[in-house]
């Protein structure tokens, strides 16, 4: 039998104006009667999954009744949502919650227009680790999760082997289910809980990322040179007498990408961009190459970065450091002066990175010439390199690429393993510079592999649902500005357009971000559908193969369809991009969630020394359940409704809380609030609204702190105005281009 759960689905969903029964779809699919039994299974595992539901003897899919099945994000505020590629998130409130953990499957049903669903069934259960503290001082011994939701709930099996653990952080490894019980063993200790950087690497593992290196990979590492031989060199372009040279982070130590420039007699431009051949030194298959699948990308947190590479590799011979032989995948491009790629080649190539410049000081040259003049050898270069980037940057702004230009927030983290400042961080013009002349490598590698028809993992980014650009659309017009243009069919250029004209509204940031919840998300496939929010018909990942694996495998189908000139393998590799995609499409979203916790759980740790204290922000959001303000150096809170005075109900569009006494807070409003609770533990911060005409004879609500170990420690603080300063000094690595381009 020829027939798949695919083939099912994709033939009820073409025939949804004259649903068939069972009987009448085995007639449909020719299916023979030694057949039968197979395709009743198959049926019954789709049954199961709701992705196919029966009402009244006919099939339908599971989506027409708004059935759909996702893995489940659950909040520490005891919420979850369940993430979809392709429509928005679902709302799980808390009550629907109970027995459900995170990361399970699930299939939920959507109920109401605001896409809150409750869970119909848990499909799989994924919660593998817990990350924790014992206190076992006293017996019985007391573990308390840093996901409270699953405080009473976890019965440690193996406490007899680890007699001295209190006060420790433990990892847990779940073992099973038992009468809503987690039963876990203790797999590793992590240390003492007070330690600097455990409660970072608590996180980490808690969100399955890997930290360690395998024994296979590390003896790997003892073959693998430290410099380039002649051996190496043989079949490649020798490039080092040119003047090519690094742009990257202060503190970074895995180079990727050098850049070389030179403007033609014709006034075109023929700009080099010459990428670390790590699949030179990372054999397909091997251990290093395996971990290096199994990681999908570095994660970048506060204090450090968890490579997907192993460090010797990465900061080493993988890595175009300054003055030393290097081998690349250079890719020379002619650009004329409407920035269109006119003429390349491509090459295996040796290289010399003559300069490692940094963003900060090229942004020094640029706004004072003078500055740095152990630069200058390269100014020139610079020069031209700042012309070309100006015609890039139009041609993409004339095909209506979106540029957000969003704040970003910057965590300067001590020794200590604690804040020393928020600030805001720095997007330069150089930069933009680089943004730009990567985004421009990757559509030229793109267009290759399209144009060829060659197996190819393509960075897609799917146009919007046209229900939520009108939604967006609706916001924008309560804010004071109209979107151009069908609604159906929207073009990127009309949303660019909308952000120019609110670029110095004091509320941007607000639109921005609604727009980019309107949006579908980036993800990596095999079929080319073009990123939107680019405009480019044709995108992928090629400029970052030390930190991002599906740049790697583009790497090497570029060298085995354009260089090597070999097809023996051309189905296998098709067959194997659809499967990476997904897994590295997964791996990505799994480093973005451990970035963001980690980033969460150390501004609340910071927060908590400022309760009571009093800031100015903007509703940057709007819910059933309160309202989330936005300071101005990133840090968000909740105001939750029932601390507002009054009864509010959330406004028909979903952007405002309305009372009964007209009173309105809606999306941009300004907003004076006060810190009143700050939890390390819950990874959140609530505000209230606080009314200075007012404070003197309002009663004081006691502002509650609550420690790691999730327990109230009631702290007053009188309340200080607080104003936050830009802080245009990057402590973290800047990473070129962005995680979700």
């Amino acid at each position: 039998m020829n027939i798949d759960k695919l083939m099912i689905v994709k033939e009820i969903e073409n025939h949804e104006k004259s649903p068939k029964t069972v009987l009448e779809w085995m007639e449909f699919f020719n299916v023979e009667d030694q057949d039968r039994k197979d395709f009743i299974i198959l049926l019954d595992e789709l049954v199961k999954t709701y992705e196919v539901i029966m009402k009244n003897d006919f099939l339908y899919l599971g989506k027409w009744d708004n059935y759909f099945h996702g893995r489940v994000r659950v909040n520490r505020r005891g919420f979850g949502f369940i993430d979809l590629e392709d429509r928005e998130s679902i709302y799980i409130s808390k009550d629907n919650l109970k027995n459900v953990y995170d990361k399970d499957i699930v299939v939920a049903q959507v109920i109401n227009d605001k896409d809150e669903g409750h869970i119909v069934e848990v499909l799989e259960r994924n919660l593998e680790k817990i990350v924790g503290t014992v206190y076992s001082k006293r017996l019985p011994v007391k573990f308390i999760a840093d996901n409270l939701m699953y405080e009473n709930k976890i019965e440690i099996m193996n406490m007899k082997d680890y007699p001295n653990l209190n006060r420790h952080k433990v990892l847990l490894r779940v073992i099973s289910f038992n009468n809503n019980k987690i039963q876990a063993n203790v797999e590793k200790v992590l240390g003492y809980m007070d330690d600097p950087g455990v409660d970072i690497l608590a996180v980490l593992l808690e969100n399955n990322i890997r930290l360690e290196w395998p024994d296979a990979v590390l003896e790997q590492l003892k073959t693998v040179p430290d410099s380039v031989s002649e051996a190496d060199k043989v079949n490649r372009v020798d490039l080092t007498d040119q003047l090519i040279f690094s742009i990257d982070g202060d503190d970074a130590k895995d180079l990727d990408d050098a850049i070389s420039i030179k403007q033609l007699k014709n006034g075109n431009y023929l700009l080099g961009v010459h990428i670390m051949d790590v699949d030179y030194y990372v054999e397909k298959g091997s251990a290093i190459d395996k971990e290096a699948y199994a990681r999908g990308t570095s994660v970048y947190v506060a204090d450090r970065v968890v490579s997907m590479l192993p460090p010797q590799l990465s900061n080493g011979i993988c890595s175009l450091n300054p003055d030393v032989e290097r081998l690349a995948m250079s890719i020379s491009m002619e650009i004329n002066k409407n920035g269109n790629v006119v003429n390349y080649d491509i090459a295996e190539s040796v290289i010399v990175n003559k300069h490692r410049l940094t963003y900060r000081k090229v942004n020094d040259v640029f706004n004072n010439p003078k500055a740095h003049k152990e630069y200058k050898p390269v100014k020139e270069s610079l020069r031209e390199m700042r012309d070309l980037a100006t015609i890039l940057q139009a041609r993409r702004d004339k095909l209506g690429a979106i540029d957000f230009d969003k704040d970003e927030i910057d965590l300067k983290i001590n020794k200590q393993g604690e804040i020393e400042s928020v600030g805001i961080r720095e997007r330069g013009e150089a930069e933009r510079l680089i943004e730009n002349f990567m985004v421009i490598t990757n559509e030229t590698i793109a267009r290759l592999m399209a144009y060829s028809e060659w197996p190819s993992i393509y960075r897609i980014h799917e146009k919007p649902d046209p229900a939520k650009m009108r939604d967006f659309a609706n916001l924008a017009s309560i804010m004071g500005y109209q979107m151009k243009g069908s609604l159906d069919a929207v073009h990127p250029a009309q949303l660019q357009t909308l952000l120019s004209e609110s670029k110095d509204d004091e509320n941007y940031f607000v639109l921005a971000n609604q727009m980019l919840r309107s949006m579908q998300k980036a993800r990596y496939d095999v079929n080319n559908i073009g990123h939107f929010g680019l405009a480019s018909k044709e995108y992928g990942h090629f400029t970052s193969p030390i930190r991002r694996y599906p740049d790697l495998i583009l790497h090497r189908m570029l060298k085995k369809y354009f260089i090597q000139n070999e097809f023996n393998t051309f189905e296998q590799d098709e067959k194997y991009l659809v499967q990476a995609s997904l897994d590295l499409s997964n791996r990505e979203r799994q480093a973005i969630t451990a970035e963001r916790e980690v980033n969460d759980m150390k501004i609340a740790e910071y927060m908590e020394k400022h309760i009571g204290d009093v800031y100015k922000g903007s509703i940057s959001s709007v819910h059933n359940f309160g309202i989330f303000v936005q300071l101005d150096n990133m840090i968000e809170g909740l105001i939750k409704i029932d601390t507002l005075k009054g009864f509010y109900n959330l406004s028909p569009d979903g952007y405002s809380l309305l009372s009964e006494n007209n009173k309105t807070y809606k999306m941009g409003d300004k907003v004076t609030v006060r810190l009143i609770t700050a939890s390390k533990a819950l990874r959140n911060v609530d505000f209230e609204i606080f009314e200075p005409e007012n404070a003197k004879s309002q009663k004081r609500r006691p502002a509650v702190k609550k420690p790691s170990n999730g327990r109230a420690n009631p702290e007053r603080k009188k309340p200080a105005a607080k104003n936050f300063k830009r802080n245009n000094k990057s402590a973290a690595k800047v990473r070129k281009g962005g995680r979700n381009k």
